[in-house]
């Protein structure tokens, strides 16, 4: 059965109804989601941000790399909608207490031509140091985990270098963990209009010198 989203107007108040999900992004009807974005240490004790890599059978941007753990809220959840997508992800169990607030982002993008995505976005931090290959990745949601040291990814979105090389782990297709080197570049993120990806690197960047005046 489709999962149904709670509908909200311009301003973020609920209209007090819900619509299935496939309406919701063919109507561009607003809604809300939650990004959790994961802070760890790759083997060179480097600080990393955890990227997903979308699964091939995902219908939106499928290959792409993108949040450590995201999803929409079905209707009536709130954060611990967010905790359940973490655990469903990447099957850690995660307190609210952890998750580090960096406030709303209001995304308004159409470079799916199938969807036109307005969606409130609550934004958070995660320090979770445990290794890549302890995470369980759900197979028909996630295909690939791989740290990125967050100065590189600075580096590469500020332009400076063309890619970035990185070691992390793909799921097959039958359902086998893999242990990878990627090569990543701009152009295989999902498109975004506010350089999103670029500002959550300066974020954690900030965040990890010990600045606690963070917002998105």
């Amino acid at each position: 059965m489709e999962e149904l989203l709670d509908i909200y107007d311009g301003t973020g108040k609920s209209l007090g109804f819900s619509k299935p999900k496939s309406e919701v992004h063919l109507n561009g009807f607003w809604h809300k989601s939650f990004h959790c974005w994961i802070l760890n240490k790759n083997h060179l004790d480097e600080d990393c941000i955890l990227l997903q890599k979308r699964s091939s059978n995902k219908k939106s941007w499928p290959d792409k790399y993108d949040i450590s753990a995201a999803g929409h809220y079905t209707s009536g959840e709130g954060i611990e909608g967010g905790l359940r997508e973490i655990k469903e992800e990447l099957g850690v169990n995660i307190s609210q207490e952890n998750l580090i607030p960096l406030g709303i982002r209001v995304c308004i993008e159409e470079f799916d031509p199938k969807a036109k995505n307005h969606e409130f976005q609550d934004i958070f931090f995660l320090e979770e140091n445990r290794k890549l290959e302890d995470y369980k990745m759900a197979l028909n949601e996630v295909s690939g985990l791989v740290s990125i040291p967050i100065l590189k990814g600075i580096q590469l979105f500020a332009g400076q270098i063309p890619v970035i090389n990185a070691q992390g782990y793909i799921l097959n297709e039958n359902g086998i963990v893999e242990k990878r080197e990627f090569n990543i570049t701009i152009n295989d993120f999902i498109p975004t209009l506010d350089n999103y990806y670029f500002k959550i690197l300066i974020l954690a960047n900030r965040f990890l010198k010990g600045e606690n005046l963070l917002l998105i």
